[in-house]
């Protein structure tokens, strides 16, 4: 497992190794997460951890003012990382089984035909359904929204992304985290020559 944390504090779940990036650090153990952030201000180890806060699958985390010491500050960080990997981690895994389940499944035999009826109409309902999926999200949900933005032109900054959603900085932050840990997105995000973030997915 491979975290990366970017100048954003957007933490990113990695099963390989990712390419190295300017102004990410790439960690694999609480030791190189202390060891990488030794000199940040403590405040921006509250900014880290208030990225996880409120968003699936941690949404039981609480947001921070403040951590007593750095040293907790470390360990609670790297829990909430190992948690959101290990709920990437299942998720894969479940979708894997069904995969696996649906090939191993004998043919059926084909029934006879019927006399043809007329097409009827599709519904509106129905058509919306199938619209949308688990991973791209269903046509007028914020997730939608966002992978629209981030799958456009140029991809889309962090003010962009919170105007489209009316989410706080530390939410848009968790979620562009899930969709790559939990949704199979490929997420990149670069800093413009006037240093605004920009995030984009293929």
């Amino acid at each position: 497992m491979y975290i990366t944390i970017d100048n954003e504090n957007t933490v990113t779940i990695h099963e390989t190794q990712p390419a190295a990036e300017p102004d990410v650090i790439t960690i694999t153990s609480k030791q190189e997460l202390a060891s990488a952030t030794k000199t940040w201000a403590i405040n921006r180890l509250v900014e880290v951890w208030n990225c996880f806060a409120g968003v699936p699958p941690l949404g039981d985390l609480k947001p921070l003012k403040k951590f007593t010491d750095r040293k907790v500050a470390v360990a609670r960080i790297w829990d909430a990382m190992n948690l959101l990997a290990s709920n990437a981690s299942q998720a894969e895994q479940a979708a894997a089984s069904k995969a696996a389940a649906k090939a191993a499944q004998p043919a059926k035999e084909p029934k006879a035909a019927k006399p043809a009826k007329e097409p009827k109409a599709a519904k509106p309902a129905k058509a919306a359904k199938a619209a949308g999926d688990a991973t791209t999200g269903r046509p007028g949900t914020k997730m939608a929204a966002v992978l629209s933005l981030l799958q456009g032109n140029g991809g889309a900054t962090l003010e962009h992304i919170m105007a489209a959603t009316a989410w706080r900085k530390h939410t848009v932050r968790g979620f562009i985290s899930t969709l790559a840990s939990k949704h199979g997105h490929v997420i990149t995000s670069i800093r413009r020559e006037d240093g605004a973030r920009v995030y984009a997915s293929k």
